[in-house]
């Protein structure tokens, strides 16, 4: 008659048998918990999509045409829209006005990049981009990266504003290369 034992050790050699002796013991504990480790840590991993894995950094429009002059400073530097119809304000109220509204709109539509809300990451991006004479928004850059997804947050930000009231100089619309601070906090 055939023991339980006998039976293990000719259908499973490999798995870890109470009747025989100890060498052979510990020999078997020696193959077979590395292999069931590797089975294990295998079959427990899933593939899950990596949120920190972002690609390019998205890109706005090329410029128009190409410029001879490109201002930094203006007489009237451009406005984020919204402000016009406010006609008893002065200018440093419209810019005020104008400054409120570019944040509310950075603020209400702002998606926190979730490599960055995992990593703690909190900073500041700085975006150069250009405002031409049209107010259209052209050649986003980042200039200061906070990595983790906020740069191309910030870029997907500037590529869906909208049309700027254009910078003027001696009264006449000038392409203007605008600077843009966004912070990004938890």
């Amino acid at each position: 008659p055939y023991r339980v034992c006998d039976f293990m050790r000719v259908s499973f050699p490999m798995t870890l048998s109470f009747c025989t002796n100890q060498n052979h013991t510990i020999m078997t504990l020696r193959i077979l918990l590395p292999i069931l480790t590797i089975c294990c840590l295998a079959f427990a991993c899933k593939e899950e999509i990596n949120p920190c894995e972002l690609g390019e950094l998205p890109t706005c429009p090329p410029a128009s045409k190409e410029y001879e002059e490109i201002y930094i400073v203006v007489e009237d530097m451009p406005r984020f829209p919204g402000c016009e119809e406010e006609e008893n304000k002065n200018k440093d109220e419209i810019k005020e006005c104008a400054e409120s509204r570019l944040v509310n709109f950075i603020n209400d539509n702002l998606e926190y990049p979730e490599c960055a809300r995992i990593n703690g990451t909190e900073g500041i991006v700085v975006i150069k981009f250009t405002i031409e004479e049209d107010g259209s928004v052209r050649d986003c850059e980042v200039v200061r990266s906070l990595g983790d997804g906020c740069d191309h947050e910030a870029l997907r930000i500037v590529n869906s504003f909208p049309t700027w009231i254009s910078g003027k100089e001696r009264g006449n619309p000038v392409v203007v290369r605008f600077t843009l601070p966004i912070k990004f906090e938890l």
